[in-house]
């Protein structure tokens, strides 16, 4: 497995870790950067933005589909060894 995957595979409620806290620090950083708010605006933004576009290209998530917007992710189990 390698680091990424490991990575993302810590989860809550079938949510990545390692994705939602880059997504929101990604998002957080490039509206303070090249917006108009503050850090915290582009993080507060981060999980709509998500939200609306893995909707729009059809990519199922777990968030989506406990909203009802997509059938549930298919993936393969993983197992981590500590």
């Amino acid at each position: 497995m390698d680091t990424i995957q490991q990575l993302r595979s810590y989860r809550v409620h079938n949510i990545a870790l390692f994705d939602l806290v880059g997504s929101i620090v990604g998002v957080g950083w490039l509206n303070e950067r090249f917006g108009t708010g503050s850090f915290m605006h582009g993080a507060i933004a981060a999980i709509p933005l998500g939200i609306v576009a893995h909707y729009a290209w059809g990519v199922p998530t777990e968030l989506n589909n406990k909203l009802g917007l997509s059938e549930p992710p298919v993936r393969e189990p993983q197992t981590v060894t500590v």
